[in-house]
């Protein structure tokens, strides 16, 4: 499998590298959801701030605490390890009353707690919230950075912020060396396989797909321009129509009130298999026999993706050569991917 890291870049390189995540502090989410609470109902919600920690194991740990099977515990998205995040949870205590002792979890603090009459849905984000210090920012030859320098990132900055850049899965959404589109080839036929960690390898693989028709896109320079009977997504929604059916369609394009989208493979909808565009991608993911095949025999159904992404409110500040950067993006976005088009980014960070 190619290396992860190494998806086509929309922009030339800067020849500038950073340290990222060289500890919790530098890297900061918390995280907005997309509805108000009701205030009652069988799912507890706690807010919580973790510390390097990841998602799914402070969920077990509140499942043990709620005295509840870990099933019950929900989040609306994964967040990182080596960070201080703040998320959402939730826990179904039908009939009981929340539990009365304090968690106590290293690395892990509940900071509020309300009722609410459903569980928490993956993906029910309004966004998640950034602030994420780069330390160490050097030339390519480790040279610290003269003003010249500082200006060309920061007009790097500027670009990102008017256009965009490509919406690649981050590379923590393979695994570690990306090990988990291997895994998912090799293990997704055992019938064994918990729900969750199937869930896991199945996205890796769609993702993987994804990234790779990004990538050809990109490399093509038509990431940013929908095709003739190219599905086209609608700003901050899952909702889409086929290239062709609006007049205006440059326009809002530019004005990015909709996206050129890809495929998460799957079993198309009528209306996809009227495109001639969609078919074009179905063929690309053939280049990938083994992982198309898999994901064939799981039956699932075909999604979009938008092909760009932009960091909202983006703003930053310098500290000698340490670059904080301030910025907001919707649920399954990567902070990572917007980086990589600044900085070469390596961590000095513990496992």
């Amino acid at each position: 499998m190619s290396d992860t890291h190494s998806w086509p870049k929309a922009y030339p390189d800067l020849n500038y590298k950073a340290e990222l995540k060289s500890e919790p502090s530098h890297f900061h989410v918390s995280e907005t959801l997309g509805f108000d609470f009701t205030g009652e109902g069988e799912h507890l919600y706690l807010y919580v701030e973790k510390v390097g920690q990841n998602t799914a194991w402070v969920a077990k740990q509140l499942a043990k605490w709620a005295d509840v099977h870990s099933k019950h515990v929900s989040y609306a998205g994964l967040k990182d390890r080596q960070a201080i995040t703040k998320q959402w949870f939730s826990i179904w205590l039908p009939g009981r009353a929340d539990p009365d002792s304090k968690l106590e979890v290293e690395g892990v603090n509940v900071l509020s707690t309300i009722r609410h009459k459903a569980k928490l849905q993956r993906g029910a984000l309004q966004k998640n919230a950034f602030v994420i210090v780069l330390k160490n920012t050097v030339s390519h030859s480790g040279d610290a950075l003269s003003e010249v320098d500082r200006i060309k990132i920061e007009s790097r900055l500027t670009q990102i912020r008017d256009h965009g850049v490509p919406n690649y899965f981050g590379d923590q959404r393979f695994g570690r060396s990306g090990g988990n589109v291997e895994e998912a080839i090799k293990s997704l036929g055992n019938k064994r396989l918990k729900h969750d960690k199937k869930s896991i390898l199945l996205s890796s693989l769609r993702s993987y797909l994804f990234n790779q028709l990004l990538a050809s896109r990109v490399t093509a320079n038509t990431w940013e321009i929908p095709r003739a009977e190219e599905p086209v997504m609608l700003e901050g929604s899952r909702s889409w129509f086929l290239n062709g059916s609006e007049e205006n369609i440059n326009e809002r394009i530019s004005a990015w009130d909709c996206h050129p989208t890809g495929m998460l493979f799957g079993d198309l909808s009528e209306q996809e298999q009227s495109s001639g565009h969609v078919k074009d991608e179905v063929t690309f993911f053939e280049s990938w026999p083994d992982i198309a095949q898999v994901l064939k025999t799981q039956r699932l159904k075909a999604g979009r993706r938008s092909l760009r992404m932009r960091p909202k409110d983006l703003s930053w500040t310098w500290q000698s050569n340490d670059l904080t950067l301030t910025f907001e993006l919707p649920p399954g976005q990567y902070a990572t991917t917007f980086i990589t088009e600044l900085f070469d980014c390596y961590e000095n960070s513990p496992e």
